[in-house]
């Protein structure tokens, strides 16, 4: 699966109703995900005064991170 960021104004960073439509997920999963106990499943974002942005490099690693355990531990289960 594959992210798709409409960033016609060459923006770095964005928020999590912008991160939700990139990659189909809800702002709440994605909210959820900042804080996740297994530090390798976190999603990295970036604190500007009160606001959360994250950074579209963190969301595509994070994506692809994420994608390949869970791709993993199916195939585990499956065995």
């Amino acid at each position: 699966m594959e992210i798709l960021v409409d960033n016609p104004k060459g923006k770095i960073a964005m928020g999590f109703a912008e991160a939700a439509e990139a990659t189909g997920l809800s702002k709440s999963f994605l909210r959820n995900a900042v804080k996740d106990p297994d530090p390798s499943r976190r999603l990295r974002t970036v604190r500007v005064n009160r606001r959360r942005l994250i950074r579209e490099e963190d969301l595509r690693t994070w994506f692809d991170t994420v994608a390949r355990k869970d791709e993993l531990e199916t195939t585990m289960q499956d065995q």
